[in-house]
């Protein structure tokens, strides 16, 4: 068995003087992020038009593993990026830490532990389960605006 990877699909598709193949052969692009990706079978059929020993028309076929890494691009234009996703992650921060500052210790002073855990007990509740039930919903409120944070960037 071979260790080499499958390359069944994730073909692009070239025409000289034309492009890359966009998705669905609809149209021509000069950015291969904007082209289509072919199974093996289907590129092999667009890039032989005039079957498999017949010209070629200038069509070549390429798999995404073999293209060039893209160009870095302008420094400027990563910096202002880079600006604008920090920004975004700090308002995240920033809520976060707005949210731990909703309930005041001079508006709500911390409880005698002893105390609520003897009266939850009497009527059948646990501290625990009350503090895990509080943990959760506070964990949950910053992980989604972690996540939402993480998700806008993730779409740069």
């Amino acid at each position: 068995m071979s260790d080499a990877p499958k390359r069944d699909h994730g073909w692009l598709i070239h025409k000289r003087h034309r492009g890359w193949y966009r998705p669905e052969a609809k149209g021509y692009t000069a950015n291969t992020s904007e082209a289509g990706r072919y199974s093996l079978t289907d590129a092999l059929s667009y890039s032989h038009p005039n079957g498999m020993d017949g010209p070629r028309d200038g069509l070549t076929i390429t798999h995404e593993s073999d293209l060039p890494l893209p160009k870095p691009t302008d420094a400027a234009d990563r910096i202002e990026a880079l600006e604008a996703e920090n920004e975004r992650l700090r308002e995240a921060l920033e809520r976060i830490a707005q949210w731990s500052e909703a309930y005041p210790t001079k508006v709500f002073p911390e409880p005698d532990f002893k105390r609520a855990a003897t009266v939850l007990a009497a009527a059948g509740m646990s501290l625990d389960v009350i503090s895990a039930s509080n943990m959760r919903h506070a964990t949950k409120g910053v992980g989604e605006i972690a996540r939402a944070a993480l998700q806008e960037n993730s779409h740069e």
